[in-house]
């Protein structure tokens, strides 16, 4: 389908006629997804953003949505753990991201000029990385000089962490 004008003419035994002076056409694409939004890997406390990008006409309008375990649900407010901007924009951003955030699934409804058409993208992961934190401190030690001695902790957290003593 494409956009034009279109003129309706009367028809009859006697002829035909121009009845009507042209009238415009417009064929609107509805939405649709181009590039779909990715996981996210990040460390707790860290800022991130999900992106989708979109076509269609006219103008198009954006809402983000997220899960975090209970359905769906548009995000409206800027929230907090974490602080929700632009998200009613191609872009959401996060600002502050806690390990409860760990899992919350986010997409984006693209809506366009078309009423009641929209199209929704994929879902991303989030994921959130725990920073190191110390389960068990070492035991104070008291030695005579020039013998050796050991101190352990234990540790959690992402990835491999390395611990300086001073």
């Amino acid at each position: 389908a494409s956009s034009g004008n279109i003129t309706v003419y009367g028809l009859n035994d006697c002829g035909s006629g121009n009845v009507s002076p042209n009238y415009a056409v417009t064929v609107n694409l509805l939405p649709y997804i181009t590039a779909q939004p990715q996981d996210v890997g990040i460390c707790q406390g860290n800022n991130t953003s999900f992106s989708v990008t979109a076509a269609g006409q006219p103008s198009l309008t954006y809402r983000w949505q997220v899960n975090t375990g209970s359905g769906w649900s548009n995000i409206t407010t800027a929230g907090s753990n974490p602080v929700y901007s632009n998200y009613t924009t191609e872009t959401l951003n996060l600002t502050g991201v806690v390990n409860a955030n760990n899992g919350n699934l986010y997409r984006c409804v693209v809506s366009g000029g078309c009423t009641a058409a929209s199209a929704t993208s994929n879902q991303a992961l989030l994921t959130v990385h725990e920073a190191p934190s110390i389960s068990s401190q070492p035991a104070n030690a008291a030695i005579c000089v020039g013998l050796n001695t050991s101190f352990g902790i234990v540790a959690t957290g992402y990835g491999s962490a390395s611990f300086a003593y001073q």
